[in-house]
């Protein structure tokens, strides 16, 4: 189940044992009770910090030219996050998902594909937003 009384969210391990949920409201007039997934919902997932959003004109390359924070690239829905192919196309850019970049070099695309979603599983922002198991897609 989602966190469903934030539109916009900050979930962050500052200490990097207890997730920590901010409301993040672009307008200031107080809590959206919008769930998260009921439209286009993209968020950017970084070593310690998961960042989503439900506005449609945000994209991932505009939130990342506006904020300088990069990271995993991925959509949300219920049940299921679809993954932009580049986590398993170029790893030297996700080397907090992957235990050793020279390994994840050796490894096949599919198995990379096992990487990710096995670090996707176990990450504990996404786990504040999924009580359950969830589907992991990719797209381009």
């Amino acid at each position: 189940m989602f966190v469903e009384q934030w539109v916009h969210v900050r979930l962050s391990r500052v200490d990097r044992l207890t997730p920590f949920v901010w409301p993040v409201q672009p307008n200031g007039s107080g809590t959206n009770t919008a769930s998260l997934v009921a439209g286009a919902a993209r968020g950017i997932l970084t070593a310690e910090d998961l960042f989503a959003w439900r506005d449609p004109a945000v994209t991932h390359t505009s939130f990342v030219l506006s904020t300088g924070v990069d990271g995993l690239r991925f959509r949300l829905s219920s049940g299921a996050i679809s993954v932009h192919q580049e986590t398993i196309a170029f790893p030297e850019h996700f080397a907090f998902v992957y235990e050793g970049l020279e390994a994840a070099w050796e490894q096949d695309p599919e198995m990379r594909r096992v990487v990710v979603a096995r670090w996707l599983r176990s990450n504990a922002c996404l786990r504040i937003l999924y009580s359950r198991d969830f589907s992991i897609d990719w797209y381009m």
